[in-house]
């Protein structure tokens, strides 16, 4: 079911074909009730298929729970239900690793479809529907999309409070990355006589995954960019958060109630978010990874690419870079052809020994009467081919020169 036209809404029923779910079925009438108000909810009706007669069954139960739930649609009564409650602790507990299988499908095929090997077509808009599906379920991003409210014991309320003192501009990465001292300012300002709240912030702050980012393009060993060079592509990303001999800890989250590592994710995709070039998990050693490839360049004119980074379980911290470069036309090669040290050393052996052999018998150097003071290797070689005789190879190595001229 992984396709370019698998979107935010269409995740949930896919998740919902899983074999842990198999055994999900409604118990009770009051299960039903509750399940169909559920479905019959207009954040909700988009995530349940179409019954169809090719279709592969699909659970709707744990579909619903799963929706109900991420979307706060439960009361506290039906929550409390031990039956209720149980199941969905057991989707949650199992969604994640789902959507992580699911990931891993795509950046497969993205291989397979670069390779010729498939024809089914993933666009970098799903991979990235994906991720934020899986930063919305661990973040209660559905609920509350403000990056802010992650922040701990943060409402609504707080975080209007928060971005009243801070520069307008402001993101969320850019108040993380902030001096400490700095947002101390803002906090102290927006929450004044609150200093566990302080506290809790910058403790969270600092534990949350920050990266540096560097993306250097262009054509190696020149200035600028033309068609047909192999344009090379260099990524590195440096987790900023981490001290010598730390490793990332687990997820901040109010919403999700299981132990869960987080992960990033590296997208090379077009301006579009339609053509992906590269998609892989990223794997950290020593608090850095370093990624390099090369792309050949098939059309003129100025050329457009993202690098994404991509947290899957929080909101507000992905890097994005704008790649672009302009493609001048086709490269004319002026360097002459340049022979390796072995050839031109057998070939000087090879006449040195012929001329000795000559001078033997006639007492000249043949080849040599017409040597000028000054020679390069190359014209040395041609004037010992003449010498020998050799005049097609001569003829024809100039021809050659004369092409690329």
């Amino acid at each position: 079911m992984l396709g370019e036209d698998t979107i935010g809404a269409k995740i949930p029923a896919i998740l919902g074909q899983g074999e842990d779910f198999g055994g999900m079925k409604v118990t009770s009438k009051k299960e039903m009730e509750l399940l169909m108000k559920i479905r019959n909810h207009e954040k909700v009706q988009g995530a349940i298929p179409e019954e169809r007669p090719d279709a592969r069954l699909v659970q709707t139960k744990p579909v619903c729970l799963l929706m109900g739930y991420v979307y706060g649609l439960l009361t506290r009564e039906e929550l409390d239900d031990p039956k209720i409650r149980a199941d969905i602790f057991a989707i949650m507990r199992t969604i994640p690793s789902y959507i992580t299988i699911m990931i891993q499908e795509c950046m497969s095929l993205i291989a397979m479809l670069r390779q010729r090997k498939t024809y089914r077509r993933i666009t970098g808009s799903t991979v990235l529907g994906l991720i934020q599906f899986s930063q919305n379920l661990m973040q209660g991003g559905f609920v509350n999309p403000d990056p802010f409210m992650q922040l701990p014991t943060f409402t609504t309320e707080d975080v209007a409070a928060l971005k009243s003192k801070i520069p307008a501009s402001t993101n969320f990465l850019q108040f993380v990355k902030m001096d400490k001292d700095e947002r101390l300012k803002y906090m102290t300002e927006a929450f004044p006589d609150q200093a566990k709240k302080l506290d809790q912030v910058e403790q969270c702050v600092s534990a949350l995954p920050q990266i540096h980012v560097d993306v250097q393009a262009g054509t190696l060993g020149h200035k600028d960019t033309c068609l047909n060079d192999l344009m090379n592509v260099k990524i590195k990303v440096k987790l900023d958060h981490l001290k010598p001999g730390q490793e990332s800890g687990y997820v901040h989250s109010r919403d999700y109630p299981f132990l869960k590592r987080d992960e990033w994710f590296l997208l090379v995709t077009d301006n579009t978010m339609s053509g992906v070039a590269m998609a892989e998990k990223i794997d950290f050693e020593n608090g850095e990874y370093e990624k390099e490839f090369y792309e050949k360049v098939q059309r003129l004119g100025s050329i457009q690419f993202n690098v994404l980074l991509i947290n899957d379980s929080y909101k507000g911290l992905d890097v994005l870079h704008r790649i672009q470069l302009q493609v001048g036309a086709e490269r004319v090669a002026t360097e002459e052809e340049q022979y390796s040290q072995e050839d031109v050393a057998a070939i000087k052996s090879t006449s040195a020994s012929t001329a000795g052999s000559s001078e033997g018998k006639d007492g000249d150097q043949s080849g040599d009467e017409d040597k000028p003071d000054v020679e390069t290797d190359e014209a040395e070689l041609l004037r010992r081919l003449r010498a020998e005789g050799m005049h097609a190879a001569v003829a024809e190595h100039e021809r050659e020169m004369a092409e690329l001229k």
